[in-house]
This record gives C-alpha cells, structure tokens and sequence, in this order.
C-alpha cells in the first residue's frame, strides 16, 4: 500500500512598527518627544496541506475454474469380453492473475466411469425348433378342417404319433407320425395311398415361442423317400402349409422337410 504524504507550510511570523506621534506642548517646540513602542502584529498562519490520497490496492484475481471431469471411456465390444478403460482426470484450474492472487481452481475432475463389460461370446450353436411349440392342423380345402388341431413342444419322441386317430367326423386321415426336432420336420406314413387330388389336401403346422429365431425357408429334403414338390411347401410367417394331394405312399415312406432358420 502506498503511503500518505504530508506537506506543511511554515508560518510567517510579520512585525510592523508603527511610531506614535504626540502633540507638541505650547512653548516646548523644541521637545524631544519620547518614542512610544509599536504593537507587533501577529501574521496568519499557512493552511494545513491536505493528505495524500491512500494508494488503491490491486483487485483480487478471479479463481481458476475447475477443471473438468474426465469422459467415461466406451464400453468393451460385444463378443470380446473386454473392458474399456475410464476417461483420464481432468486438470486443475489455474490460479487467478492480480495483486491479491486468486484461490486456485478446485480439484481436477474425477476420472470417467469405467466402460461397460463386452458381450458374451456367442455359443456358436446353431438355431434349432427345439423347445418351440407347434399345432398341427389336417385340411381339405385349406380353409376347411378336417381334424383337430393338436398342440406339442418341440423335444424328443415324436410329437404326434398315429395322427390318422384325430380326425373330424366324417372325415378320413392317412395314417402318418409326425416328427419335428432341430431343423428338420418329417412325417412317416404307413399306409399305401394315393392321397386325394384337390387343390389343397394336407397339413397346417404353425410354430411359436422360437426364442427370437426366425423361419427364413422350407423346402423338401433330399433324404426324402416320397416325391413331393418344393412348390407344394409354402411358408407365411412361421405357418408352414404342406400340400400332398396326389401323393403316392407306402409304408416307411418318409416326406422330410428342411427348415432353414
């Protein structure tokens, strides 16, 4: 801080003589008269010197800012298992410029949170129908039922065994066991037919509950033994419709259908 300075201004002390002149008495011109002593008058003191002005002291400085949290890293890839690193901290605030210097910023920022854990790796396990739920349906034509509709989950045995013993009165069923297990869906006859001609005399078989699999296509198998074309297998969503009129059956024939998932 600077300091205050004072100036004085002396005092002039002024002295004035002043004679007193007296009247000559009659007679006596020649008197000498006598001096009378002058008053010494006083003279005015100087004024006080005004103060000097106190010196301004420098503004603070203004504090650093704090400095910033560190971003969390990404998480790990999925698949890899592994875990991504966290954000670096962030740097701590300067401090403030000025005479009076500035508290320093606070703390750097913490560091980002740690990144999330990667996927688990796949199984490598192929998609299969295993544990779904499938109805089986005997129609002619194909807005007609003519057998009940049955209802299994997908597991071992075969899901409906002596399928010709669910028909609707009046009807007549091919004696067939119907298989479904992983990728595939077979029906075994044990009967020799020529299944009637129309234009629509076979099956219905809707799949559910796929553990988010998706039925792409199904076409007729190779391994098959009856000789069915892949345009009488169509597919509308997970409903399968499966045509065999005019198919010609013996006993042990297989009808294999390949369900690409």
């Amino acid at each position: 801080m600077g300091l205050a300075s004072k100036s004085l201004l002396g005092t002039l002390l002024i002295v004035s003589t002043t004679i007193a002149i007296e009247g000559c008495k009659d007679g006596d011109d020649d008197a000498d008269p006598g001096p009378s002593a002058g008053m010494a008058q006083a003279g005015k003191g100087g004024g006080a010197g005004a103060s000097g002005s106190s010196g301004r002291g420098g503004r603070s400085g203004a504090g650093g800012s704090a400095g910033k949290a560190g971003s969390g890293g990404k998480g790990g890839g999925a698949g890899t298992g592994g875990v991504a690193t966290g954000g670096g901290a962030g740097q701590a605030g300067e401090a403030g410029a000025g005479d009076g210097a500035g508290a320093a910023g606070t703390p750097a920022g913490g560091a980002g949170n740690e990144g999330g854990e990667g996927g688990a790796a796949g199984s490598g396990e192929a998609a299969s129908l295993d544990g779904a739920t499938v109805h089986l349906e005997g129609r002619s034509p194909r807005n007609r039922p003519i057998s009940e509709r049955l209802a299994a989950t997908v597991g071992p045995g075969v899901e409906f065994a002596n399928f010709e013993e669910h028909p609707l009165s009046g009807f007549y069923l091919a004696d067939v066991d119907v298989d479904v297990s992983g990728q595939t869906i077979e029906l075994v006859y044990d009967t020799t037919l020529v299944i009637p001609a129309a234009t629509f005399n076979g099956y219905v078989i809707e799949l559910s509950d796929l553990g988010g699999s998706v039925i792409h296509s199904v076409t007729v198998d190779p391994t098959s033994s009856a000789t069915l074309l892949d345009a009488e297998v169509t597919l509308t969503g997970s409903t399968i419709d499966v045509n065999v009129a005019s198919l010609s059956v013996s006993p042990g024939d297989k009808l294999v259908l390949s369900v690409d998932l």
